[in-house]
């Protein structure tokens, strides 16, 4: 099995507390089976493998993960406590192999950019108000 995989199931099996032998089993307890959906679709998503190759390292039919991918992006929609395993396992799992999404840099190159901006337009708006203050004293001044 190739060792990202292997590295994904155990950070699986050590977050939600289940044994490897567990994951492994026919067992169709719904934490299991989340579980392995979960897997199954990091899989699929995030280290882009074909359902084939997904199938072979967990002895589980293609198709059979087809399903539980197409089950998982429907329990993303209505299922916020999923969602919430899902969005933890998946941090997780791309903290633990260094991954790093593209878009998710620009987002945030994008937004440091507008905070800076932002920032630059306010301390010029505070000197120009600053500025404006001294001349409207200096001009009081000037007609006392």
């Amino acid at each position: 099995m190739d060792s990202r995989l292997i590295k994904l199931k155990k950070t699986a099996c050590h977050l939600y507390s289940i044994k490897d032998k567990d994951f492994s089993s026919k067992n169709r307890a719904r934490h299991l089976v989340d579980i392995r959906r979960m897997v199954y679709a990091i899989c699929k998503d995030l280290l882009e493998m074909p359902w084939t190759h997904i199938g072979k390292a967990f002895s589980v039919n293609h198709a059979t993960i087809m399903h539980h991918y197409k089950v998982h992006k429907s329990l993303l929609d209505v299922d916020a406590v999923y969602n919430e395993k899902f969005n933890n396992l998946l941090d997780i799992y791309k903290a633990d192999i260094d991954y790093i999404d593209m878009n998710e840099m620009l987002q945030l190159i994008r937004a440091l950019k507008t905070q800076t901006a932002r920032k630059q337009i306010y301390k010029q708006l505070i000197k120009e108000n600053y500025e404006n203050e001294i001349i409207t004293k200096t001009e009081s001044i000037k007609t006392s």
